[in-house]
């Protein structure tokens, strides 16, 4: 069953891009960058989204909800 996981390019750097990985169990593994940049301060490595300490959390946890699901919609057409 293939998976998206959210994942932070650098979680040294001041502001990193949120990446979004594509994993089906098998040998495949593809990597997209979501354009959503985020301080890793404000990221949850448990929870793999972004925290309300800022300011714009619900928008951009709504669009990597949206995004991942659409990789997935188009990763089983």
């Amino acid at each position: 069953m293939a998976t998206v996981g959210l994942y932070l390019k650098d979680g040294n750097a001041k502001l990193t891009r949120i990446l979004c990985i594509l994993t089906d169990g098998r040998k495949t593994r593809i990597k997209l960058s979501s354009g959503i940049s985020v301080s890793p301060k404000h990221w949850s490595n448990k929870k793999r989204h972004v925290l309300p300490a800022d300011n714009q959390a619900a928008s951009k946890n709504r669009f990597l909800q949206d995004l991942s699901e659409k990789i997935l919609n188009i990763y089983h057409c």
